[in-house]
Parts: structure tokens; sequence; C-alpha cells
């Protein structure tokens, strides 16, 4: 499946300097009954970050540990319309365009 590839080409390396200006978010099943988030850089599918959960606590500690500086460079940001994801994406990234 698609998450399993994301899953073995990942590299649990994050550069907190550089966010891609275009990402995707969305959730998946990973656990049987538990979802979890996946972002990636929308042009290259490159994973960004998979989280243990989809709530917005989980989403923001991870994203803040960007300067703002860098969230600020985020300019288009591609999800279903999950509440919490569109909430949480205008608070730390203001300069995108929710899609």
């Amino acid at each position: 499946s698609t998450v399993i590839r994301k899953l073995k080409e990942f590299q649990f390396k994050t550069d907190l300097n550089h966010l891609p200006e275009k990402m995707s978010w969305d959730e998946y099943s990973f656990k049987k009954g538990k979802m979890s988030f996946i972002a990636q850089d929308f042009d290259s599918l490159k994973v960004i970050a998979i989280l243990d959960g989809r709530t917005q606590a989980t989403i923001r500690n991870h994203f803040l540990r960007y300067p703002s500086a860098v969230r600020n460079r985020v300019k288009v940001i591609t999800m279903d319309m999950f509440s919490p994801y569109y909430d949480i994406a205008k608070k730390l990234f203001p300069n995108a365009k929710i899609v």
C-alpha cells in the first residue's frame, strides 16, 4: 500500500529550517481503530511527518518545532476539511492558502 511504501522511505531526520511551499495533510489508520497524521511535500510526495495521532495538540507540538519564519514560507496546504486540521493550519501557517 501507499502508506507502507511511504514508511519505508521515511527518514527520521527532520530539518527544522525547511518546509516545502506546498504541503498535503491527511490521516490514515495505522493501527486498528487509531488514526495517525501524515504530512507530505505536495510536489515531490516526500514525507515530512508521520505523527501518532491527529489531534490539534499533536500537530501543533510537531510544527511549533519549526521557527515561525520557516512556517511563514508555506504557501499552500491541501487537506480534507477535517476541522482540527483547518483550524491548526490557519494558526501555524498564516500565509498558507488552505485547499
